[in-house]
């Protein structure tokens, strides 16, 4: 009797990766159960997949090609559950591809189990009517809070930020989908002087850096840092910011992490009108737009610091009861029971 306790998680990240943290994070409950594996076993390596639970697919749309397939239905065949995560309509800054559509709609109809983050993106679930019953939702797992261990004078002094100053800003890996000339743009029509706007992180490649650097061209109430951040970093960000802006392209994307990441550290977002927002839109604990970027960021700046911190706090008390490891980890081993 094989005992099924390996999982196959791709993309594979530790906890001293300077990747991806939601992929850590998931790693991390399962460890708790089963043995976590980068690859999946070779066709001919029987013993290991007859030795495998589950094979756990994210943000393969690009890289499948027919090799991985014939691995994964052979994997399938002989017992193994095929687990794909919905991340994405499609593939963020990818230029469209008959191929990459059909991967999707193959991943669709092949996998086991279809893992959704957002409750509103089961819409775009390809051929619906025959896949719908195999999508499962699952909230997306909350982030660590640091915030009690940092030093908010010190990123003042850096930034050059006083207490009574209203702070937005950007996080994370600083890439074309996720709209950054619409904030700065919309920022500077905003044309107030006791604000900031903090973008920060690693940029996607140096052309798009350049483009940015010159939007944002003598303003200083822009500050641009183009760092990778260690989550320590992060939280001071985030502890002497108002509220998180996150206008993410439609096109692509049905979730944000960010936004998960700033509710989990009681920070209030301003974000765009897509799937998982309207998860939470009944929360009312944060803004959410379809046109104007510009009003919702002066209506953010109107409320005050003081609203927006109760926003920022009833969404971090929600996350903490609604996202939380406990609940996540539940749904998951019952999947994969």
């Amino acid at each position: 009797m094989y005992r099924r306790n390996r999982v196959v998680y791709i993309p594979y990240h530790t906890m001293y990766s300077k990747n991806n943290r939601y992929i850590v994070n998931m790693i991390h409950i399962l460890r708790q159960k089963y043995k976590v594996k980068a690859k999946m076993a070779k066709p001919s390596e029987i013993f290991d997949i007859l030795d495998t639970k589950a094979i756990i697919l994210n943000w393969v749309e690009i890289d499948l090609d027919d090799r991985m397939k014939k691995n994964i239905l052979w994997h399938r065949i002989l017992g193994v559950r095929i687990i794909w995560v919905f991340h994405d309509k499609y593939p963020h800054n990818t230029p469209k591809n008959k191929k990459i559509y059909e991967n999707i709609k193959w991943l669709a109809n092949n996998s086991t189990d279809i893992l959704l983050h957002s409750k509103h993106s089961k819409q775009f679930i390809p051929n619906l009517k025959r896949n719908y019953k195999k999508s499962v939702y699952v909230p997306h797992i909350k982030y660590k809070d640091q915030r009690m261990w940092v030093d908010s004078e010190k990123i003042q002094k850096q930034y050059d930020i006083l207490d009574d100053t209203f702070v937005f800003c950007m996080f994370g890996f600083i890439n074309p989908y996720k709209n950054y000339e619409n904030v700065i743009k919309s920022f500077k029509m905003l044309n107030i002087k006791d604000t900031k706007l903090i973008i920060v992180g690693k940029a996607y490649d140096e052309q798009y850096k350049k483009k940015l650097l010159r939007l944002c061209e003598n303003d200083r109430n822009i500050i641009l840092d183009f760092r990778f951040l260690s989550e320590i970093e992060l939280n001071e960000i985030l502890d002497i910011s108002d509220v998180v802006v996150i206008p993410y392209l439609n096109e692509s994307s049905m979730n944000s992490g960010v936004m998960i990441q700033a509710f989990s550290c009681g920070k209030t977002v301003i974000i765009n009108d897509f799937a998982m927002a309207r998860d939470y839109e009944k929360e009312f604990c944060f803004y959410r737009f379809s046109t104007s970027l510009e009003k919702a960021m002066k209506r953010a700046y109107l409320n005050g610091k003081k609203i927006n911190r109760i926003m920022g706090e009833a969404a971090k008390k929600y996350i903490d009861t609604h996202n939380n490891e406990r609940i996540v980890r539940d749904i998951i081993f019952e999947i994969l029971k």
